[in-house]
C-alpha cells in the first residue's frame, strides 16, 4: 500500500480551493458564534442558517464533506487550505484539538435537528466534554447519523463483548477481512472498522476468528501467524483506502493491535514472518 489514499492533496484548482475556503469560513464563523451568542440569538441563528444552506448546496454534488487535521495542517474537501488566506484557521485547529477531534464528516443525511445537537455539544467546555466521553460518543448517544466525528486514536482495554463479536462475524466487515479480493468497504463500514480498532480485545478476537475461518477454508495454504498478518493487512488497506486515516496514524494503530495479542502470538508473528510488511510497518 503506497498511501496514495491517505495523504490529502494540495489545492491546485483555484475554484476548488475557493469553494473549500468558503465552506470552512462558514463553518468557522458558525462555531465562533456559538461562543459569542446564547442559544436563540439572532446572530447565531443567521450564521447557523448560512452554514447549513452552504452545506446543503455542497452536499447536492457529493455525498459527504470532510474537514480534517493532517500533521497540524487543515484540509477541507481533501484540499489543504493556506492559513494565511483563511481567517481564524489556527484558532479553529486549536479548538478541534482541545476536543481530540481529528476529523468532522458531514453527510447528505444531515438534518437541522442534528446540526443543533452538534452545536450544543461543541459549546461544552472541552474538559466537560471529555468527562462525558467526548464528542463522538455524545453524538452517537443522541442518534446523530449525519455528522461523524473521528477522534485521535486511543486504544482502550475493554472487557470482550461476546455478543458483539458474534454480530460482527455476520457483518460486511468480517466478509471484507476474510475475502482475498480487491473489494472495498462501504464508508459506513469503514467508519465502524476504524472505531473497532480502539477496542483492543474485540479487534484481536475478531482477527483471530477471521484467521481461523480462512485457515479452515484453506488449511494447507498458510500458518496461523501469517494468516493473522493477512487479516491485519486487509484492515490497513481498508482503512487507508477509505481516507479515514493516514500512514503515520495507521502505524500507531497496528502497532497497538499487534501488541494487544498475547505474548505467544506476538512472538509467533515476529518469528515466523519478520519480513512481513505489517511487522516492518509497525
Amino acid at each position: 500500500m503506497d498511501g496514495e489514499h491517505s495523504i490529502p492533496k494540495e489545492g491546485k484548482n483555484p475554484a476548488d480551493v475557493r469553494a473549500a475556503g468558503q465552506f470552512l469560513g462558514n463553518l468557522i464563523g458558525m462555531l465562533k458564534a456559538i461562543n459569542l451568542y446564547p442559544s436563540g440569538h439572532q446572530m447565531l441563528l443567521q450564521t447557523k442558517d448560512k452554514f447549513f444552506t452552504f452545506l446543503q448546496c455542497t452536499l447536492y454534488e457529493t455525498d459527504r464533506v470532510a474537514v480534517r487535521i493532517f500533521k497540524n495542517d487543515l484540509f477541507c474537501m481533501d484540499l489543504k487550505l493556506p492559513p494565511e488566506k483563511t481567517v481564524g484557521l489556527a484558532d479553529f485547529i486549536e479548538e478541534l484539538q482541545k476536543r481530540y477531534i481529528r476529523q468532522i464528516i458531514f453527510t447528505s443525511s444531515i438534518t437541522r435537528e442534528e446540526m443543533d445537537i452538534f452545536i450544543d455539544i461543541f459549546r461544552l467546555d472541552p474538559y466537560d466534554l471529555e468527562s462525558k466521553g467526548g464528542m463522538e460518543k455524545l453524538l452517537n448517544k443522541h442518534g446523530v447519523s449525519g455528522i461523524k466525528i473521528l477522534e485521535y486514536y486511543s486504544r482502550k482495554i475493554i472487557t470482550l463483548d461476546q455478543q458483539k463479536l458474534l454480530e460482527l462475524t455476520n457483518s460486511p466487515i468480517f466478509h471484507f477481512l476474510i475475502e482475498d479480493t480487491n473489494a472495498s468497504l462501504e464508508h459506513e463500514d469503514a467508519l465502524r472498522l476504524y472505531d473497532l480498532l480502539k477496542d483492543a480485545n474485540l479487534i484481536c478476537a475478531l482477527i483471530r476468528v477471521a484467521a481461523q475461518f480462512i485457515l479452515k477454508k484453506n488449511p494447507e495454504e498458510k500458518s496461523a501467524p501469517k494468516t493473522i498478518l493477512q487479516v491485519l493487512t486487509r484492515i490497513k488497506e481498508g482503512v487507508l483506502a477509505s481516507g479515514l486515516s493516514e500512514e503515520e496514524e495507521m502505524k500507531e494503530i497496528l502497532k497497538g493491535t499487534v501488541t494487544a495479542f498475547d505474548p505467544e502470538t506476538v512472538f509467533n508473528l515476529v518469528f515466523e514472518a519478520p519480513a512481513d510488511p505489517i511487522i516492518k510497518f509497525t
